[in-house]
């Protein structure tokens, strides 16, 4: 059997081109819903709809299953299950991605796990232990705390180093149907700071997403259990995302609004969102800006606006860390000079500066860390033999590739979104002397 690489992402393209990918590609676009349990399509033929149930859904839509026969119809040897379902899932259309991230977890919940006893027992005893002047942070964040380690993490860190505690909420939810049953899933990342997921009865891809009524109280409820069982003092509510305004308002804590993106900026968000930022502006107690671009955008809306640039860890890029080494094996035999990027590989990454790069640089390897949200990057991995996508790397691991960088790049386009950008990776480069 043929082996195949967990890098190669030109079976990814292979397979987009394959007799398998159009039929399931058809099998699967979705048209549209009468109700989160149904899959409606209309026959042209007869001029009618018909429908498939979710069981039918879980069988059928599912990339990887599609990907993994196709990879066994080509007798190629079976990867990783994680390898077939992140490069299947890259395929799946957007619709389909978006219905499935709200309504699969009422199918496949996240198992909700009481509050473990050792935690239990720290928030016991946070009373007596507390500084007077800490607070409790509520951080209501835009991504999962294990996903590109970034601002919001850093802050939260160092937050809870200097005696404070600190509450990631994260913007995936554990399911629960009512307020009555409302809980909360927990974990301790270091000391003071906990990873929490609050109870919703479907999944809110938030950028878009507007949350019902209902949910809105199932997601209230949830945060107050978090705050009952914590022992909760002096409490902040930190806001990184526009989606959690109406949520932190209903707490009447003081808001802080950490502004780190245009969001107009996203062709995801949308205009309750928008809506919801301007608001969330007026109310907030302070309001925290990454760039002059956003501080002066914002001001008029709050005065309250302090500027705080990004920055990186310095300590784990610096060429004397241990993290450096050993040379990643993915990387270790590629023919020198190697031009790097890490990070989102979306649409504002400027791919036509990428192509040239590679045309003119024949000889160098040109290598891109991070999930592909682009296709038209996987369309020049197959044109070019220099170019080399390996996927998403945990953070511990970045240091290691970056210190075989000899060219450092950003590659984004030159718009509004950019402008208004301070990236964390620019402070990263530099830490590490390049």
């Amino acid at each position: 059997m043929k082996k195949a690489k967990r890098s190669d992402i030109s079976l990814g393209y292979k397979f987009t081109k394959s007799y398998y990918f159009k039929v399931w590609r058809i099998m699967c676009k979705l048209k549209q819903f009468t109700n989160p349990n149904w899959y409606q399509k209309y026959n042209s033929k007869s001029q009618k709809y018909s429908y498939y149930s979710m069981d039918w859904i879980k069988k059928i839509i599912t990339p990887s299953k599609a990907f993994k026969q196709w990879l066994k119809l080509n007798e190629i040897q079976e990867l990783s299950k994680q390898v077939i379902y992140t490069t299947g899932k890259k395929y799946l259309p957007a619709k389909a991605k978006l219905f499935l991230k709200r309504n699969l977890p009422s199918y496949f919940p996240t198992p909700f796990h009481p509050v473990s006893k050792p935690i239990k027992a720290e928030w016991d005893k946070w009373l007596e232990l507390r500084k007077d002047q800490s607070f409790d942070i509520i951080n209501f964040a835009v991504i999962p705390y294990e996903y590109r380690i970034q601002r919001p993490q850093h802050l939260v860190h160092e937050l809870s180093k200097l005696g404070n505690r600190a509450f990631y909420i994260e913007s995936e939810f554990t399911f629960s149907s009512s307020t009555t049953n409302a809980q909360i899933a927990v974990t301790r990342k270091v000391e003071n700071l906990y990873i929490v997921k609050l109870a919703s009865s479907k999944n809110y891809f938030i950028y878009n997403d507007k949350p019902s009524d209902k949910d809105k109280k199932i997601l209230i409820a949830s945060l107050k259990v978090l705050l009952r069982e914590a022992h909760v003092v002096n409490p902040i509510a930190k806001v990184d995302h526009p989606f959690w305004a109406s949520i932190a308002d209903e707490l009447g804590m003081p808001i802080i609004y950490d502004v780190m993106d245009l969001h107009s900026g996203f062709k995801e968000n949308s205009k309750y969102n928008l809506q919801n930022e301007k608001k969330l502006l007026a109310q907030s107690d302070i309001i925290l800006s990454t760039s002059d671009y956003l501080s002066h955008k914002f001001r008029k809306y709050n005065s309250k606006m302090l500027s705080l640039k990004n920055a990186g860890e310095y300590h784990h890029f610096a060429p004397t860390s241990s993290a450096i080494t050993p040379v990643p094996g993915d990387i270790q035999k590629l023919p020198g000079p190697i031009i790097g990027y890490y990070g989102a590989l979306a649409d504002w990454l400027n791919v036509d500066l990428i192509e040239g790069v590679l045309r003119d640089f024949p000889h160098a390897s040109v290598v891109l860390i991070g999930l592909v949200n682009n296709l038209r990057l996987t369309t020049l991995a197959s044109e070019y033999s220099n170019l080399h996508l390996l996927g998403e790397k945990p953070y511990s691991e970045l240091p290691k590739y970056l210190a075989q960088f000899d060219v450092c790049l950003i590659p984004f386009k030159l718009n509004k979104l950019i402008q208004a950008t301070n990236p964390v990776k620019i402070y990263e480069y530099f830490a590490s002397g390049k």
